[in-house]
């Protein structure tokens, strides 16, 4: 049997389920996989949190003052995890007894604050296990960031990093992407990405990978069409925003606003009014001008079950990430048949290429074409058919990729 141990900083947020999703995989295909995880919210089997509240108490005020520091000399310091000392972060004692004799495999998610990949590195090496990056962002190929910026020093060594003119902040991440090099030079490991888009960063990255491959997402069978929402001849279109976070330029909020404001003034020409569907009351100073744009919030899904539910209620995605590797939103939405207006990142572009009539892509900052095509979605409402063959279409492709489990079999070399 295969005995696969996952890291991640926490068992929920975009990430964090990402890689709860993988571990039920395995548990699935009866391998011996565990789940180590510095925030537990999670009841799933074998997922077990390390985590000392004395340690996280007294850790807290040293987090807010780091977040301070980086919001003073950072551009976008959201994008940035913390390059600083962590009272969490795993001792080399802990990772060795957590990665006993019998692991076969490594899989390190999103780990920020919680594993220091110089002590797992070690600890890996002495047990001889297999390590695996397991990508939904860039965060571990860079020097912090998680999405590129248009930059491209990942490729390099992040030295005269462009979101921060404080040479401090340029050396602490240029050290810590050196870091990151010199431990994969040691480790080897794997790289798994669940979009070709993600996996092409990581081959041009100056890190050393044994191998990268192509996954399947980690996208569950409960993610599916149910069959309730017809786009003809009803009242009102519903477009469920991606930029689920105003304030995070990740997803790229200010460039959904400005695509909004074009389209409300196209309504009003059209004698159109829409829904838009936001999880906040954030939203609505910004967007109150509007005359044909009507805020819907939803209360923000705590289960997959309500998300499911959330996905059917919306007739287009209006998806405006920056740089991620799915992004989580399209793929889920896609299985759920939700037609999309997104940026030419990640999976959406891919789906875009190989599906056109799945959706529309347009490049990042492209307000007006943006504001276009939702139009275009709006006037060639999907039917109930239609949106069986965008859920059919998508999840046909990925069944044709090697799914997680196959691929950590594999890397293990028990295969």
């Amino acid at each position: 049997m295969l005995n696969v141990v996952h890291f991640s900083t926490c068992d929920f947020g975009g990430a964090g389920l990402a890689a709860l999703r993988v571990h039920e995989e395995c548990l699935s295909a009866e391998l011996n996989s565990k789940v180590y995880v510095l925030n537990k919210k999670s009841s799933v089997k074998n997922v077990f949190a390390k985590s000392n509240w004395f340690r996280r108490f007294f850790n807290a005020p040293f987090n807010r003052w780091d977040n301070y520091k980086k919001s003073l000399f950072l551009k976008n310091r959201n994008s940035f995890y913390s390059l600083g000392n962590n009272l969490n972060s795993l001792s080399k004692d802990s990772i060795l007894e957590l990665i006993d004799v019998e692991t076969d495999v490594v899989v390190i998610h999103w780990v920020a604050g919680f594993v220091d990949l110089s002590l797992l590195e070690q600890a890996c090496r002495y047990r001889k296990a297999k390590v695996v990056y397991y990508l939904m962002d860039m965060a571990m190929l860079t020097g912090g960031c998680h999405f590129s910026h248009g930059c491209d020093q990942y490729k390099y060594s992040c030295a005269n990093c462009p979101e921060t003119n404080n040479e401090k902040y340029r050396l602490s991440i240029a050290k810590h992407h050196f870091a990151n090099v010199k431990n994969s030079i040691k480790m080897a490991p794997f790289a798994l990405a669940s979009s070709d888009f993600l996996l092409e960063q990581a081959k041009q990255s100056s890190l050393q990978f044994k191998e990268c491959r192509m996954t399947r997402p980690p996208i569950n069978e409960s993610f599916k069409y149910l069959g309730c929402n017809d786009g003809h001849g009803k009242s009102q279109f519903k477009i469920l925003l991606g930029a689920y976070k105003y304030h995070d330029e990740r997803k790229g909020y200010k460039d959904a606003l400005r695509a909004l404001a074009i389209l409300d003034r196209l309504l009003i020409e059209n004698r159109r009014t829409v829904s838009l569907l936001v999880p906040s009351n954030d939203f609505d100073e910004d967007m109150e001008s509007f005359g044909n744009i009507k805020l819907l919030k939803y209360a923000f899904a705590k289960t997959e079950g309500a998300l499911v539910e959330l996905y059917n209620s919306a007739d287009l995605l209006f998806n405006t990430s920056l740089d991620d590797s799915g992004p989580m939103m399209v793929l889920e939405s896609q299985m759920c048949g939700v037609p999309f207006v997104a940026t030419a990142v990640g999976v959406a572009k891919e789906i875009a290429h190989n599906f056109p009539e799945n959706g529309y892509v347009v490049e990042p900052s492209d307000a007006a074409r943006m504001a276009h095509l939702i139009i275009k979605s709006i006037e060639n409402s999907q039917s109930v058919q239609q949106r069986k063959d965008i859920a059919s279409n998508v999840r046909g492709y990925y069944q044709k990729i090697d799914n997680n489990v196959t691929n950590l079999i594999r890397i293990s070399g028990l295969g």
